[in-house]
């Protein structure tokens, strides 16, 4: 075979070869799940189906582990952190602080990064969210809503700095609690990170496929705020709240809140900003739009057969799911204060 036939041939290989350090949406599938984690199968899946979620891709779970191994930090997580560690919060906030000065001060490998910039091509957006993506989040079993962070907004010079900051998250004080009371060792394998499209939302909030608290076959819940959603998730405004019917759309009932504050994108990233006063106690989002909430939202509960928590993002009067998770309790006081 001559030179320049084997150097075709390894070409058409390495084209079939899969790319295990990162993975765009529409390439994953549900064997792909502990290398992109519950959160980025799920946006795939439902990408796939023919939903409106914005386009990405996944910096899997071996680019994560590459980073820990190249930087020598596997086993200095487990001396700052063995299993078994008491769950005191002096000592865990400690360990935090130094294993994200740790993370800080790594580089990420070169072929990492380089397959960081040619997704980040591929997308062709100029500004991203990256979010995190754990094996056990988001899963049927168990929800670690809220213990992992995203970043929205975030331009393509800076979106390595927030990958490795969505790898420190894994190990905040929040989250070494969490695995002390569980008994889980924290894997560093076992989290991987998505870089998506942003979506710049005039309103955004929630939507519950059925109702968390009341066991209701015939209603959904629908929470709404002006601007991005990581002020209502985080608890830090109270949303409009709509009960609406799963089979109509119609609002069965509304509870609309003063909204004094909202977050928007702005060129460096997100800032609060006041909302105008004579839009405080308007209604967040139109019974028009509610309805086109609610039958994306079922779609999703169908294609995945379970009940779902979902975020929604509303720009341009075009409505995009941004993350989608199922409803581990349903009977209970919802605790949906998640930051991811």
């Amino acid at each position: 075979m001559s030179s320049t036939s084997m150097l075709i041939a390894a070409r058409f290989a390495s084209l079939r070869r899969p790319n295990l350090l990162v993975r765009d949406f529409e390439a994953i599938d549900a064997r792909d799940l502990p290398l992109v984690g519950h959160k980025a199968l799920s946006l795939a899946e439902l990408l796939r189906a023919g939903l409106p979620v914005p386009n990405g891709f996944v910096v899997t779970s071996e680019s994560t582990k590459l980073f820990f191994d190249s930087n020598g930090l596997q086993s200095a997580v487990r001396g700052l952190f063995p299993l078994g560690q008491t769950a005191d919060p002096l000592t865990l906030t400690k360990a935090a602080s130094a294993i994200g000065a740790l993370i800080a001060a790594s580089r990420v490998p070169q072929e990492v990064a380089e397959e960081i910039r040619r997704g980040i091509k591929r997308l062709g957006e100029a500004r991203f969210a990256v979010r995190s993506s754990g094996a056990h989040e988001d899963s049927h079993a168990r929800s670690m809503a809220g213990l992992f962070d995203s970043f929205l907004n975030v331009s393509s010079q800076k979106i390595m700095r927030h990958i490795t900051l969505c790898w420190a998250s894994y190990f905040s004080p929040q989250a070494l609690s969490y695995y002390a009371a569980v008994g889980l060792r924290p894997d560093p394998g076992a989290i991987a990170v998505i870089v998506q499209a942003f979506v710049s939302g005039t309103a955004s909030g929630v939507c519950f496929t059925r109702h968390p608290v009341v066991r209701s076959q015939t209603a959904m819940v629908i929470e709404a705020c002006y601007g991005l959603a990581p002020e209502l998730v985080g608890g830090r405004v109270t949303p409009d709240r709509f009960l609406v019917s799963r089979k109509s759309g119609r609002v069965l009932a509304a509870d609309v809140s003063r909204q004094s504050f909202m977050l928007i994108p702005t060129s460096r990233g997100v800032k609060r900003q006041t909302v105008p006063l004579a839009r405080q106690l308007r209604p967040k989002v139109s019974a028009k739009t509610l309805r086109t909430i609610a039958k994306l939202c079922s779609r999703v509960e169908r294609y995945f057969d379970r009940p779902q928590d979902i975020e929604w993002v509303l720009s341009h009067r075009t409505v995009s799911i941004v993350q989608s998770r199922p409803i581990t309790a349903i009977g209970r006081k919802s605790g949906r204060t998640a930051k991811a």
